[in-house]
């Protein structure tokens, strides 16, 4: 093999000496081998116990890091703590709505995309593509000024407390009740947990304005709790 640069990936991780049999026929030595280009390395590899696979050989196995076979680091995903741009609220769509449209206008993205449409030939002149991909990052940068704007986080603003928590679970819990009632969500599950958690019985005969009264009672409920921790807050600063 190595005149074909192909080497034994295995043999050079633990190296040749030692290596176990690979057949249940065969001597001291394996006869089974892992061959891959020069500039390949495993990170892990090594031999399954016979009997794992069928048949009578060993199952040989190795792992190769993304960056060898895909020839890049692969970046690690970032993820986001909260997301500001809700769907299911009307108010806040509309708010990144009017906040994209004015940041578009701002930057006459418009009418710049209509001229770059009206002079898009096959193939495209550089010149054109470049103007598209500036317009792009532009259309992007404006999306994410408006998701940052669309809602105001009040993250820690309110004291936490146990009747707190669990005012806003019994908010969770019978919004979700309606909008299953509704049909805008199947998620069954997540409210018997909820049911269970704070020891409610369910009451399939409610309707839908009775569990929209509910709702309300339930909101209300958690504005008290709220003004009430900050009351406390206020309170255990004034004492310190």
């Amino acid at each position: 093999m190595a005149d074909i640069a192909l080497v034994d990936m295995i043999g050079t991780k633990h190296g040749v000496m030692g290596l176990p049999r690979t057949h249940t026929q065969s001597k001291d030595a394996p006869i089974d081998a892992i061959f891959g280009s020069a500039h390949l390395s495993c990170s892990i590899g090594g031999f399954l116990a016979f009997g794992k696979l069928s048949g009578d050989h060993r199952g040989l196995w190795i792992e190769i890091p993304k960056c060898l076979l895909f020839r890049y680091n692969i970046p690690n995903p970032v993820h986001r703590d909260v997301r500001r741009l809700k769907l299911r609220d009307p108010r806040v769509v509309a708010r990144y709505q009017n906040l994209l449209h004015s940041s578009l206008s701002k930057k006459n993205a418009y009418a710049r995309m209509d001229s770059i449409h009206r002079r898009t030939v096959f193939p495209l002149p550089d010149l054109v593509a470049k103007e598209y991909e500036q317009l792009d990052k532009e259309i992007c940068d404006s999306m994410d000024y408006a998701e940052r704007k669309c809602r105001v986080l009040h993250t820690g603003g309110v004291k936490f407390s146990p009747a707190y928590k669990a005012a806003k679970q019994m908010v969770d819990y019978w919004t979700r009740r309606w909008e299953h009632e509704l049909g805008f969500s199947r998620n069954v599950q997540k409210i018997i947990k909820l049911q269970q958690k704070m020891q409610l019985v369910y009451n399939p005969a409610l309707t839908i304005l009775e569990i929209q009264d509910a709702v309300g009672k339930a909101r209300k409920e958690r504005r008290d709790c709220k003004k009430r921790a900050e009351s406390f807050k206020v309170l255990s600063i004034g004492i310190d």
